[in-house]
C-alpha cells in the first residue's frame, strides 16, 4: 500500500474551486484489515442551529405572553431549533505507529478518538460519485522493475527493490541494517520508512547491459583451497569456489567462516556470507607451494611442560606454561604462558590455540621438544614462608573480612601444612564474605584472596583488646517532644487543635487554639562504633578504630543504617551515605612521670636471664655446672678418676 496521502491527492486532482464533490470510499467496517494508507468513507451527523421567529405563545418561543399586543406583550419572538443532518467523509489511515489503532472500532472514524488513527477529508463526499483514482507515483529513472523484495536479504546501502510496480531503495548506514528484516517490507509494514524510500514506479523488468564478466575484480592468481564447511578458518584465510577467491574477515565475524550458513558466494540460499567473506579477486589453476613448510625452531624454549588440559578456574597460575600438539606428522608442539591474575582466571578454560578466547589467558611463548624431567624427587615447595605463625582459620560464617585481612587454609593432614591467604584490596574485598562460594583455593577464589606462602605454629597474641579510650564526643541536637503548649491559627497545621470557652478579655473570640511544642537541647555524645542496630539520621557520628563518620542529609541517611555502607577505613561505597569527620584523640597522661624515691626490690627473679655478666662474682657456688666448659685447667686435681682416656697423650711422662 503506497503511503501517499491519497485524499490530499485526490483534492488537488479535483482542482481549486470544483464545486463537483468527491466520490466517497468504501464505507468503514469496525474490525478490517486496515493499514497504513487505507482509505475509507464514514457518515457522521452535523447539527446546525437557527433561531427563526415565532408567535408570542407558542410552543418554544421566547415570548411565553398568552395576549399578544396588550398589556406589553409582543407579537412575536424567537425560538431555538437544530437540524441535525447525516453527511459522509473520506478518511486515510495514518502512517506510523498510530495505523496500528486503524482497525480498532474505539479509534473508528466518527469516534471520539478518530483523529489518533484516521486523518478526515475538510470536505463532504458524495455516495453517489465515482471514488477518487488511486494515486501513482512517477516512473523511477531507472528502466525496468528491479529484483522483487524478499525478506533476509542482506541489503546494502542504496541497494532497490521492486514490491509490484514500485520501487524502493534501500537507506544509507546503519538503517540499511533492517532492510531486509522482517517488519520492514517497503509499502506495506509498519516502519518500513525508516529502512527504505519509495523511488517510484516502473514496469518490465531491468535488461543485463552485457554478459557477465570478471573485468571489475582483481586477478587473485592461482586458486587456494576450495572452500569446506567445518574448517577452521582464521582471519586472512582464504578459500576459492567458482573461481572466486573470498577472505575471512577479522575477529569476531571469522568465527563464522567455517559455518554451512556462511558458505561464500551463496546468495540463492543466504546472504549471510558478507558477514564472514570478503570478495578479493577471481583466481585461474592452483596456488604452487613455494617450499616445504618448515618449524621454526629458533623459538625453543627446550623440553615440553604438560600438555594443557581443561578445568576449574584456578587451577592454573601466573607463570604456568602448558605445551599444544600443532602438527601429529612430524609431532611439534609449542608452549604457552599463563597471564597475571586476572586474566589467569581464563587459563583453565580456554585452550590456549582456540581461535575464540585463547588468548584471553594464555601467551605464546615458542616451540618446544621433548618433555621436561624432574630435576629432583618430588618435594612440598619451599613456598615463602609467612613469619609470626599462621592467622586465624578462614570460616565461611565470617561476614566482617576486610583488606589485608589474613586467613589460614589447611592444605594437608599428614604432615600438617597450612597456607596464608590475604583479602584483595577493594572492591574485590567484598567477595571474601561471600562464603564458600569465594573461598580460598577454589574456583573463584582468587577473586578475592591472594596467597601469601606457608606458615607454621600459630600467632601469638600481642596483648589482651582493651576498649577504646578517648575524649571522643560531638554535640547533637537532641529533641524532646511534647513539652509544652503555644497558640496557633485555627487551620494552620494538623496538630493545631481548639477548644471553645466563654468570651472574655482571654478568650476574645470564645475560643482558643494550640499546639504541642518540642524542646531541642544540644547534648554531648560519645562517638561509638557504628552499629546495625542503630537508625542512624542526619549528623549521627560513628567512628572505625579511631577515624570518625558523620551520617549525610535525607535521602541518604537512611543507607547510613544498612551494614553494606558500613564505613571503613579504606575506601568504599560507604562515602554515598558517610562523610569523613576526622579523628578521635586519645587521652593524654595528666602529667610527667616520676621516678620513686625509693628503689623497688624484687621477691622473684625476672622471666629472662642476663644477657651480660655481672660485674662482681657471686658469694655462693652454682649448684648446676656451666653449659661450657673452662678454658683454662682447674689448679686442683679432681676428686673423681675419669671414666674415658684423655685424647691427648699428657706432656710429663708418668712414674710407674
Amino acid at each position: 500500500m503506497l503511503k501517499i496521502t491519497s485524499i490530499a491527492l485526490a483534492a488537488f486532482l479535483a482542482g481549486a474551486g470544483t464545486a463537483a464533490a468527491t466520490g466517497c470510499y468504501p464505507t468503514y467496517a469496525s474490525g478490517g484489515s486496515y493499514t497504513a494508507g487505507a482509505t475509507v468513507s464514514a457518515t457522521t451527523q452535523v447539527s446546525t442551529t437557527t433561531t427563526p421567529v415565532c408567535d408570542s405563545g407558542s410552543s418554544g418561543c421566547s415570548s411565553t405572553c398568552t395576549t399578544p399586543g396588550t398589556n406589553g406583550c409582543p407579537l412575536t419572538g424567537t425560538k431555538t431549533v437544530v437540524t441535525t443532518t447525516d453527511v459522509v467523509h473520506n478518511y486515510e489511515c495514518k502512517v506510523g505507529a498510530n495505523s496500528a489503532f486503524c482497525p480498532d472500532s474505539g479509534y473508528g472514524p466518527g469516534t471520539q478518538f478518530e483523529g489518533l488513527a484516521w486523518s478526515k477529508e475538510g470536505s463532504v463526499c458524495d455516495p453517489n460519485a465515482d471514488p477518487p483514482a488511486a494515486a501513482t507515483l512517477a516512473a523511477w529513472s531507472g528502466s525496468g522493475c528491479p529484483a522483487a523484495y524478499a525478506t533476509g536479504t542482506d541489503y546494502d546501502a542504496s541497494d532497490v527493490a521492486a514490491v509490484g510496480s514500485i520501487v524502493y531503495q534501500c537507506k544509507a548506514s546503519p538503517n540499511n541494517l533492517f532492510c531486509g528484516k522482517a517488519g520492514y517490507t517497503p509499502g506495506s509494514d509498519l516502519y518500513w520508512e525508516q529502512a527504505w524510500t519509495a523511488l517510484g514506479s516502473c514496469t518490465g523488468t531491468m535488461a543485463p547491459t552485457t554478459s557477465p564478466n570478471f573485468s571489475s575484480l582483481a586477478n587473485a592468481g592461482g586458486c587456494p583451497g576450495d572452500w569446506a564447511s567445518g574448517t577452521e578458518y582464521e582471519e586472512g584465510d582464504r578459500a576459492s569456489k567458482a573461481g572466486l577467491v573470498y577472505q575471512c574477515k577479522g575477529w569476531p565475524q571469522s568465527g563464522f567462516c567455517g559455518q554451512a550458513a556462511y558458505e561464500p558466494g551463496t546468495a540463492a540460499v543466504t546472504a549471510f556470507w558478507k558477514v564472514a567473506w570478503t570478495v578479493v579477486g577471481h583466481c585461474d589453476g592452483t596456488i604452487a607451494p613455494t617450499t616445504a613448510p618448515s618449524f621454526n625452531a629458533a623459538n625453543s624454549v627446550g623440553g615440553c611442560p604438560d600438555m594443557w588440559k581443561k578445568g576449574v578456574a584456578g587451577a592454573y597460575e601466573e607463570g604456568d606454561r602448558v605445551s599444544v600438539t600443532v602438527s601429529k606428522n612430524p609431532t611439534r608442539q609449542v608452549v604457552y604462558e599463563c597471564k597475571a591474575w586476572p586474566y589467569s582466571g581464563h587459563c583453565a578454560t580456554y585452550d590456549p590455540s582456540a581461535k575464540l578466547g585463547g588468548d584471553l589467558g594464555w601467551t605464546l611463548k615458542g616451540s618446544c621438544d621433548g618433555t621436561i624431567g624432574p630435576t629432583a624427587s618430588p618435594a612440598f615447595s619451599a613456598m615463602a614462608t609467612v613469619a609470626g605463625g599462621c592467622p586465624t582459620d578462614w570460616s565461611a560464617a565470617t561476614t566482617d573480612y576486610e583488606a589485608g585481612d589474613t586467613v589460614s587454609l589447611l592444605v594437608s593432614t599428614a604432615p600438617v601444612r597450612k597456607v596464608v591467604y590475604e583479602c584483595r584490596p577493594y572492591p574485590f574485598s567484598q567477595y571474601c564474605n561471600q562464603g564458600d562460594s569465594f573461598k580460598p583455593a577454589t574456583q573463584y577464589g582468587n577473586m578475592a584472596w591472594i596467597m601469601k606462602g606457608s606458615c607454621d605454629g600459630s600467632m601469638a597474641p600481642t596483648a589482651s583488646p582493651i576498649a577504646y579510650e578517648g575524649d571522643c564526643i560531638y554535640t547533637k541536637a537532641v529533641v524532646t517532644p511534647n513539652t509544652g503548649r503555644a497558640s496557633c491559627s485555627h487551620g494552620s497545621s494538623t496538630d493545631c487543635t481548639c477548644t471553645t470557652c466563654a468570651v472574655s478579655s482571654s478568650c476574645t473570640q470564645g475560643y482558643t487554639c494550640s499546639k504541642p511544642t518540642s524542646t531541642t537541647v544540644q547534648k554531648e555524645m560519645n562517638v561509638a562504633a557504628w552499629s546495625s542496630g542503630v537508625d542512624y539520621i542526619e549528623g549521627d557520628v560513628v567512628r572505625a578504630g579511631i577515624k570518625r563518620f558523620q551520617c549525610k542529609a535525607w535521602p541518604y541517611y537512611f543507607w547510613c543504617r544498612m551494614s553494606a555502607y558500613k564505613p571503613t577505613q579504606e575506601a568504599g561505597i560507604w562515602s554515598d551515605a558517610w562523610t569523613s569527620n576526622g579523628i578521635c584523640q586519645t587521652r593524654e597522661p595528666t602529667s610527667s612521670p616520676q621516678p620513686s624515691l625509693q628503689p623497688s626490690v624484687s621477691t622473684s627473679p625476672s622471666a629472662q636471664p642476663s644477657t651480660q655478666p655481672s660485674s662482681q662474682p657471686s658469694t655462693q657456688p652454682s649448684t648446676q655446672p656451666s653449659s661450657q666448659p673452662s678454658t683454662q685447667p682447674s689448679t686442683q686435681p679432681s676428686t673423681q678418676p675419669s671414666t674415658q682416656p684423655s685424647t691427648q697423650p699428657s706432656m710429663v711422662p708418668t712414674v710407674s
